[in-house]
């Protein structure tokens, strides 16, 4: 065999070796991506999950169709991986087929302790964030996405003024006119801060204002009677105080 021959053969196999690396290092590299895809995607669906759950009283039916055909969509996408679905991710697909179908709005209470409004919270801040991301990706169209962030952030609000309302009413129920005041002040400032006020929040607002003079009233006949009451003690006390002083003087 020539030496040409041998030089040919050499380039040959170093080429097919690189050519062979460079197909494994694209596999791996492949498998790397739909392995990171399947788990975002995954994450997608539970983080969805959780906020369809958390909200569904208080979402409004197209809001929760949004997020059960955003379930759908991530699900979608981890079948054309032939990603092997957990029990979680099945639960979530299940709910996400009544969620997308649904037409119908329920009217529950709002949550009223700190521990169950900040899991809300949370819920709403994750769906707003989604909701974000949705419209950049071009899944949401301009109209339809400000319409649903416009619902997510009055639910915020809704959810903070029902917190504080429960305070109120608690401190108003036990005459505590200095925590009721407490509370219908930080309602009066929350919603003073706000750039517009729907015509539900301005009612709130007067009634709050309202609240807050009575309270004050309240409050300040509260102190001017125990200010007597402290009064009368001390004449009291001066009374007998000279009534013993006479006591002993006399005897």
């Amino acid at each position: 065999m020539s030496t040409a021959t041998l030089v040919m053969l050499a380039i040959l196999v170093a080429a097919t070796a690189i050519g062979a690396l460079s197909f494994i290092r694209w596999r791996d590299k492949k498998r790397l991506e739909q392995a990171r895809s399947i788990v975002t995607h995954s994450d997608f669906i539970m983080a969805l999950n959780t906020i369809g759950s958390g909200l569904e009283p208080w979402l409004s039916a197209s809001m929760l169709s949004f997020v059960g055909r955003s379930i759908q969509y991530h699900h979608q996408l981890l079948k054309e991986f032939n990603a092997p679905a957990s029990k979680r991710v099945n639960l979530a697909a299940h709910n996400a087929m009544q969620w997308a179908q649904t037409s119908e709005k329920k009217n529950a209470k709002l949550p009223s302790t700190s521990e169950q409004a900040q899991e809300a919270r949370n819920n709403v801040r994750s769906l707003l964030a989604y909701l974000r991301d949705a419209y950049k990706s071009k899944q949401l169209s301009a109209v339809e996405a400000k319409r649903l962030l416009e619902e997510a952030k009055d639910l915020n609000l809704k959810i903070t003024l029902s917190v504080l309302q429960e305070k109120y009413t608690t401190a108003a129920r036990l005459h505590n006119h200095f925590q009721a005041l407490h509370y219908l002040n930080r309602i009066n400032e929350f919603l003073n801060h706000l750039p517009t006020l729907t015509t539900e929040q301005k009612k709130i607002l007067s009634h709050t204002k309202e609240k807050i003079a009575f309270h004050e009233s309240e409050r300040e006949k509260a102190s001017t009677g125990s200010r007597l009451e402290e009064g009368a003690s001390a004449l009291k006390s001066e009374d007998e105080s000279w009534k013993k002083k006479r006591y002993d003087f006399d005897s």
